[in-house]
């Protein structure tokens, strides 16, 4: 007879079998899978951040026009930018993006757009003239919006640009049911079997969230004026299961995107 602690001890045991059984998907950036052992474990959810100009949205391009070359096609989640200016913004990196874009294989969601125009359909006409559309995106709107992508059109990869858009706050102001709020939204990204990019501004590297604990991996971007010299860096703050430096690596920006340097750099 098989006890109830076994019972209870087995119902983690497929979860934990099943992680074995996980695959390296690559990035496209030149020069960064070989910093990973090949790509990034998936299903897995990595935090990319830095500060503005510092490369994240170029980053997550590459990361899609990986996957769409290989057969997975990607959703670009934005809560900021119109689509339109992100696609003409790295069309000069990928001139192939927007054919891509047209055979669907890459896919963008105007997150806020959609959740507002939901909103204006659901207040009635009178609080229509009040409203200045300021309600904001929730964790739970975004799982749910990507929870659709996931099942109607088989999405692989997903981008969500930025987790700082997306509102964890409460009525009561408490930073502890924000973080709890943080963490449950990155564990329901880790149920669906998808290779996420959460890009993040960072702008204190020695501050560190809920959800830097319990994501896959920390990708920051660095740039920084050196003996009045712009210097551009990647570092790998963590990448679980993964051996990995968290030295500074070069990041050069050029006409064909981004491209890391395999040694660290030298001061």
């Amino acid at each position: 007879m098989v006890s109830k602690k076994a019972n209870h001890c087995k119902r983690f045991l497929i979860p934990l079998i099943n992680s074995t059984l996980m695959r390296r998907v690559k990035t496209g950036v030149a020069g960064f899978d070989s910093l990973v052992e090949g790509g990034l474990l998936s299903p897995g959810v990595y935090m990319v951040s830095g500060a503005p100009g510092s490369g994240k949205t170029t980053f997550g391009m590459h990361f899609l026009l990986e996957g769409a070359r290989t057969g997975e096609r990607g959703l670009y989640m934005t809560l900021t930018e119109d689509p339109k200016n992100i696609l003409a913004a790295q069309y000069r990196f990928f001139p192939d993006l927007i054919d891509i874009v047209k055979d669907n294989d890459i896919l963008f969601a105007d997150v806020r757009e959609i959740h507002q125009r939901k909103f204006r359909e659901e207040i009635s006409a009178a609080d229509k003239i009040l409203s200045l559309d300021i309600r904001p995106v929730s964790g739970r709107d975004v799982i749910s919006l990507i929870k659709t992508y996931v099942e109607d059109l088989g999405i692989s990869r997903l981008v969500i640009d930025s987790l700082a858009m997306v509102g964890f706050g409460s009525s009561l102001n408490d930073p502890a049911h924000e973080a709890l709020q943080k963490g449950m939204f990155v564990r329901a990204l880790k149920d669906f079997d998808l290779t996420v990019l959460l890009i993040s501004e960072m702008l204190d590297p020695d501050r560190y969230g809920i959800e830097h604990y319990i994501v896959h991996g920390i990708i920051l971007l660095h740039h920084f004026l050196k003996e009045d010299k712009m210097i551009r860096a990647l570092q790998i703050i963590k990448m679980r299961g993964t051996k990995h430096d968290d030295n500074l690596h070069p990041l050069t920006i050029s006409s064909s995107g981004l491209s890391v340097g395999v040694s660290p750099l030298r001061f």
